[in-house]
């Protein structure tokens, strides 16, 4: 992996635009006190976070224009007088640039290139595409059909295949891989037209509209997960649309009774429902009004179909509130597209309520302060705060997870429980009347699910009192030492203990930037090290005070802005309490000699500047991890 993924830029993204809400509040603060010390230094903190977070995201023209805006500040606050009057509409045109920015180009990070297979593509094409190596990171390999066929028998994959249509539409390409199939001019719309993993375009594409299509699939195969639910009377209806919905990559469950739609949305949480509209006992116009009607479901995309495609049908699916309508005999490629846009939809907006796109349960962040909250009442009213983390055993079956998650869900209906996604193979339920309940139901679920073979996840529980978790964090971590210690020792349940504690992470980091954070997770996780995430300079000196360090020594991934205490304070308050017991590394957006050499001179391993190259750090990472295990 050396480049973050699309689902990591898209919650990146999401992140920016409301930093980019606060430099604008900023802006208007400064028109009214220019003065204003305190906003002055808000601006430059958030200016400087954003500014290492895109770089290393790939968006270096942000990256350049925050720098740029950083100077100007920090010259604003030697000189209360200068630009005084203009500096709020500085910051009015910084936000203007950086939307500019963040939307209207694409990334450019220094990244290995994406292998692209051309069966069969003549060499004249792929010299007009050969720019596309160096704006967008792709390099094209030429092959034959035959050449094709022993590569994907060597278990080589590439990021995407290019193929004549003819002979594309013969090739067994693996579920999930982009295809783009070239059509003779005349034969495929201009734009291209593109379903699941598979797009038609004129043989004559440009290079930078090919880009934009390869792209747009590799976003949406990194989008399996997404669910549809089906809902007609007709059984062999039902087989033909979930076989059409399969071949996109989605999850499917179907029901032919109108009486088991909404138990079955409460179940499974689809991204989209498909609904014939005669239906015994109730008509899809009539269930569309009241789902529109109800708090829970009223913005979940719904699409009727039906063999009455009649202009009055039509109407009164709109008038329901149905989202799209089909006529049946359904076109597979106008339902796969249909199914594809409304889940897009669905994960964009999950994505800007901090939800995770293929599961709708709180990401890491919201479901953190969601479980703090909880663990408020608890100290107000009493009862036992207890945290439960389920963990795949093989991180490869990551596309099983979304479906694991559906069946957690609803074992856990009724134990009061809040969950959340702790990262991408694990998830945390949190509760404050002790977690024997919640563990009765997972063991019930498992032992269900398993028949009899190794069960695919773990759980880890932690009790806050035991742990000795002052929060919610605290206890998360506790739960996660569990877990790893459950795949250590081969159990299927695993409860923390003091000795659990020894097993230190290989990776501590000390970042206070969300985005940038998540980009490492994301690294390391890739790389199969264990972490441990903090966010501010007093949490983490506290934890790496208490953490317990037998053989190998934790990296400390240790940024230098931090809430509370610096990088700097942190690492030389180690220095003199435990000089042996953790290798230290900086990744700081402060560029200048005087940070660099302080932090060296004090022992530290490697000083990285942001924005950080993920290429650097991956080929670096290695290196410090065998330098905390005392290898050479």
């Amino acid at each position: 992996m050396t480049a973050p993924s699309p689902t990591l830029r898209e919650r990146f993204l999401a992140s920016a635009r409301a930093t980019l809400e606060r430099l604008q509040h900023f802006g208007v603060l400064l028109e009214a006190d220019p003065r204003d010390g305190t906003v002055l230094d808000a601006l430059r903190r958030e200016m400087h976070r954003l500014r290492g977070s895109s770089g290393s995201y790939g968006y270096d023209a942000a990256s350049v224009r925050l720098g740029e805006m950083l100077t100007r500040a920090a010259a604003w606050a030697l000189d209360p007088t200068l630009e005084a009057e203009h500096r709020g509409a500085h910051v009015r045109h910084l936000v203007d640039a950086l939307y500019t920015a963040f939307h209207a180009t694409a990334p450019t990070t220094e990244i290995e290139t994406h292998v692209i297979w051309c069966v069969e593509v003549p060499d004249r094409q792929l010299a007009e595409w050969s720019t596309l190596a160096t704006t967008s990171g792709f390099r094209f390999q030429a092959m034959t059909a035959a050449g094709f066929v022993d590569r994907l028998a060597q278990r080589e994959r590439p990021f995407a295949v290019i193929a004549p249509a003819d002979l594309g539409r013969t090739l067994t390409v693996p579920d999930g891989l982009p295809l783009v199939l070239l059509a003779l001019k005349g034969h495929a719309p201009t734009t291209g037209r593109s379903f699941g993993a598979v797009a038609v375009v004129d043989a004559d594409i440009v290079a930078d509209d090919l880009a934009v299509v390869i792209e747009r699939l590799a976003q949406r195969t990194s989008a399996v997960g997404g669910s549809v639910l089906i809902l007609d009377d007709d059984p062999m209806i039902l087989v033909l649309t979930r076989a059409i919905a399969e071949s996109a990559g989605l999850r499917t469950v179907t029901i032919e009774s109108p009486t088991d739609l909404l138990p079955t949305l409460e179940d499974e949480r689809p991204s989209v429902l498909l609904m014939d509209v005669q239906l015994p006992g109730a008509t899809g116009f009539e269930l569309t009004r009241r789902l529109r009607a109800s708090d829970e479901w009223a913005d979940l995309p719904i699409i009727l179909f039906s063999g009455d495609a009649s202009r009055e049908t039509r109407e009164s699916a709109t008038v329901a509130g149905a989202d799209a309508f089909l006529p049946k005999p359904v076109a597979p490629a106008e339902l796969r597209t249909q199914l594809l846009t409304h889940i897009e939809q669905v994960r964009q907006a999950r994505l800007a309520h901090g939800l995770n796109p293929a599961t709708a349960l709180p990401e890491h962040e919201v479901g953190l302060r969601a479980a703090e909250q909880l663990a408020g009442g608890r100290r107000r009213e009493g009862g036992v705060m207890s945290a439960a983390m389920m963990r795949l055993r093989d991180p490869a079956d990551e596309v099983r997870w979304p479906r694991i998650c559906a069946q957690i869900v609803r074992a856990l209906r009724g134990t009061g429980a809040t969950l959340a996604h702790y990262d991408s193979v694990s998830l945390v339920a949190t509760v404050r009347d002790g977690y024997y309940p919640m563990l009765r139901a997972l063991n019930a679920l498992r032992a269900a699910d398993s028949e009899g073979e190794e069960p695919r996840w773990v759980v880890g529980v932690a009790e806050a009192s035991k742990a000795g978790a002052a929060n919610a964090a605290d206890l998360w971590h506790a739960a996660a030492d569990a877990t790893a210690a459950a795949i250590a020792l081969e159990q299927d349940n695993h409860e923390w203990a003091l000795e659990d504690s020894t097993r230190a992470p290989d990776v501590i980091i000390v970042e206070d930037d969300a985005a940038f954070s998540d980009l490492l997770e994301y690294a390391l996780g890739q790389e199969g090290y264990t972490y441990r995430i903090v966010r501010t300079g007093t949490d983490a000196l506290a934890l790496l005070r208490a953490i317990p360090v037998v053989s190998q020594k934790p990296l400390v991934l240790l940024d230098l802005d931090l809430p509370g205490l610096s990088g700097h304070a942190v690492h030389e308050a180690l220095r003199l309490e435990r000089p042996r017991d953790f290798v230290v590394v900086f990744l700081s957006a402060h560029t200048g000699d005087a940070d660099q050499v302080r932090a060296l001179r004090a022992g530290a391993t490697d000083y990285l500047t942001k924005p950080v190259s993920l290429r650097v750090l991956l080929s670096k990472l290695p290196r410090w991890v065998r330098q905390s295990r005392g290898a050479p």
